[in-house]
């Protein structure tokens, strides 16, 4: 957070359920607060086109 200069927590989780759904990369939230959630960064191929 300190990276992208995130201060609120609200903001965070905003932005990580965004990058999900746009599809840069898979979150699964752990609701157990001893047990971190799992991101996982998707990689992105330049040489496709969305047609």
């Amino acid at each position: 957070m300190k990276l992208a200069k995130i201060s609120s927590c609200t903001t965070y989780h905003k932005c990580i359920r965004d990058l999900n759904a746009y599809g840069y990369l898979n979150y699964e939230p752990s609701f157990d607060r001893k047990v971190g959630s799992l991101i996982i960064f998707t990689s992105i191929n330049h040489n496709q086109r969305n047609e």
